[in-house]
């Protein structure tokens, strides 16, 4: 996972939509549906439920979405001596 697909992928789960995903993220819906379509393809399993109005992450996306955010804040822990 590249560090653009990560960011995609918080922004999606973070907004619960992929459109507002693609404004916080200046960019166009259509590249953060690529971007996740293409990181469930390469992962084998759906990170999202899309609904009509909204997504949410299913139990995959859930475990990927708290693990990160873990090693987000290691990371920062390292690089700001926190």
């Amino acid at each position: 996972m590249t560090i653009y697909q990560w960011n995609v992928f918080l922004a999606v789960a973070e907004q619960k939509s992929f459109v507002r995903a693609a404004q916080v993220l200046n960019v166009t819906q259509s590249a953060v549906s690529h971007t996740i379509a293409k990181m469930e393809e390469e992962y084998g399993y759906p990170f999202f439920i899309r609904n009509k109005n909204n997504v949410e992450l299913t139990s995959s996306g859930s475990r990927c979405h708290w693990a990160g955010i873990g090693s987000q804040k290691d990371m920062a822990k390292v690089f700001l001596g926190k």
